[in-house]
């Protein structure tokens, strides 16, 4: 079995005393390929016998026959050689028929060179948040490549740069560091203009924590990058996100309150009880097979604390509280799930057919497109084998699990179209002593929650 990501950035990012994160979603973090024009000085590479011939005349030559003689070419070659210099204005002629060197000459064999002005084509990634030039970006993908789900961070602001907002020391390290680097040294005094922008994306998570004046966490590759989420920490996309999380959690509290009497007047569980319970997960996941016993013992002490009373509950929690119910399930374990992929993720059929094998009898519901998930991906099958599979007659937003009629989590899924792409808020609650009837009315019968409405008093 190995552990989701979002519960390994969890386990990463979580320190004693924060609070448990919200939401933690796939997250693109939007960069810019720029190719631009790049205004370079080079130094003119001359020829042998130009350099040298120049260098003599330098050193006090002034013959045409005294510098072929020098250089021991021929005399006629030599004529020519101080024809072309004299029309490129290297050298002039004396009265006395010799030569000497003018300004470009003698600039040309210069230790600074004669430098001749060029224009190059660069390209450079630069960062659509921070607006930074970046060389080691890792794999970046366009839009139409990213998977399903995932949130698309804004760019601040939202253009490509400008030519005038691009570091010049920054396109010049690029340059250096391109596969097709010129062989020349080139020297770049100034950039010229946009070719063209790309939009593409490198892949992370967005860690929603609670609270109005909470910062988000931005993570690529598994690691946190501060500078990323205090820019965006009070963009208007990742507040009207928060906004759209609290009304959504506010309507499923109100609904599981009218539903259940138990979880009305709940809080979360304290955050250190679910942080260690996360980090009591990951070390089960990462053990080896001598310490694996132990790590689980220890893993499942830390979620009965979580299971001791009822408290509202987040996507993460529902996530380790799923993989302790298969660990830990003596007799009847009845489970709703909106996708079997996600049921059966980070390798979580092997925890069901463990099950399956010590006598807990398993009971999955599932929304009918999932038979055709199942029917494309043969490969599910062997997970379910033991596992009593049943189709749900109406498909409703309500999912979780009973373990042993001992406790129920129970949830709403609500996907929200925002300005960042789709989002789906999972939020619900553990309900301590309740039996799968709860379940089983909410999430199998009617797939919605049933709401009776008090009958109004009409005053005589």
């Amino acid at each position: 079995m190995i552990a989701s990501d979002s519960i390994r950035l969890a386990a990463a990012h979580l320190s004693e005393g924060d609070d448990v994160p919200s939401a933690i979603a796939p997250a693109a973090i939007p960069y810019f390929l720029v190719r631009l024009t790049a205004i370079c000085i080079e130094r003119r590479e001359l020829g042998v016998v130009r350099e040298f011939a120049l260098r003599a005349l330098a050193a006090g030559l002034e013959a045409s026959s005294d510098l072929a003689g020098f250089l021991g070419i021929d005399q006629q070659e030599m004529d020519l050689e101080l024809a072309a210099m004299q029309v490129d204005l290297f050298i002039g002629k004396l009265a006395s028929g010799g030569f000497y060197l003018l300004e470009k000459g003698k600039l040309a064999i210069s230790q600074s060179g004669l430098p001749r002005v060029a224009e190059r084509e660069a390209a450079c990634y630069v960062n659509g948040v921070t607006r930074r030039i970046e060389h080691a970006v890792g794999e970046l993908s366009p839009k139409r490549k990213l998977p399903d789900g995932t949130l698309i961070l804004p760019a601040v602001p939202a253009r490509p740069p400008h030519v005038d907002e691009l570091d010049l020391a920054g396109v010049r390290s690029a340059m250096a560091l391109a596969r097709n680097s010129l062989p020349r040294v080139l020297e770049v005094s100034r950039l010229g203009r946009v070719v063209r922008a790309t939009n593409l994306f490198a892949t992370g998570h967005l860690m929603v924590r609670k609270g109005t004046h909470a910062v988000p966490i931005v993570c690529v590759d598994g690691a946190a990058d501060s500078d990323l989420a205090r820019r965006l920490g009070a963009h208007p996309a990742l507040e009207a996100l928060k906004t759209c999380m609290e009304k959504q959690e506010k309507q499923i509290r109100h609904l599981l309150g009218q539903i259940s009497p138990k979880v009305r007047g709940v809080k979360h569980a304290p955050p250190e009880s679910v942080r260690r319970a996360i980090a009591a997960f990951i070390t089960y996941v990462d053990a080896e097979a001598e310490g694996i016993a132990n790590a689980k013992v220890a893993f499942l002490a830390t979620v009965k604390e979580l299971t001791k009373t009822t408290h509202w509950a987040t996507g993460l929690e529902f996530d380790v509280l799923l993989s302790a119910s298969l660990l830990s399930a003596r007799g009847r374990l009845l489970i709703v799930a909106p996708s079997i992929v996600e049921f059966l993720g980070s390798n979580r059929g092997n925890l069901v057919q463990d099950a399956v094998r010590r006598g807990v009898k398993i009971e999955l519901h599932l929304p009918a497109s999932e038979s055709q998930v199942l029917d494309r991906r043969r490969e599910l099958r062997p997970s379910l084998n033991g596992v009593q599979v049943e189709q749900l007659k109406s498909t409703g937003e309500w999912f979780g699990f009973c373990c042993d009629e001992s406790y129920t989590v129970i949830g709403a899924s609500r996907p929200e179209q925002t300005s960042m792409g789709r989002f789906d808020y999972v939020f619900g609650a553990l309900i301590v002593s309740e039996s799968d009837k709860l379940l089983r009315d909410t999430a199998v019968k009617f797939g919605a929650a049933v709401m009776v409405k008090q009958k109004r008093r009409v005053s005589k």
